[in-house]
């Protein structure tokens, strides 16, 4: 019987991340490219956070879900902003700031 390690198919961290570097090295290397290998195996965790007693967990699926609502609401209220201009997030490191990043790439801008 195939252990579950959580990471997809494989059965080593190290296998792992060797699929994503190969994976990464047969395209582009965008940041399109990176978005969709890190959010392929999307029933996985992508991060807990307590609320209270209670831990909360967000998917893979549901982060990139996420981020591209960021990114179609950052296109519609930065309209203003010039594509491919620099935008500053200066917030706390959290999933939001993260969901952020991401859809701001989407919209077109450079975070």
């Amino acid at each position: 019987m195939k252990q579950n390690y959580g990471i997809g198919e494989f059965n080593s961290i190290d296998a792992f991340v060797r699929d994503k570097v190969t994976r990464l090295s047969e395209t582009d290397r965008q940041y399109r490219d990176i978005f969709r290998l890190m959010v392929r195996e999307s029933d996985n965790v992508f991060c807990e956070k307590a609320n209270g007693y209670v831990i909360e967990k967000t998917t893979y699926r549901q982060f990139a879900q996420r981020s591209e609502r960021c990114g179609r609401q950052l296109h519609t209220l930065l309209s203003f902003v010039e594509k491919g201009s620099f935008v500053g997030l200066y917030m706390a490191n959290s999933e939001l700031w993260l969901e952020l990043f991401w859809g701001l790439l989407m919209a077109g801008y450079r975070p």
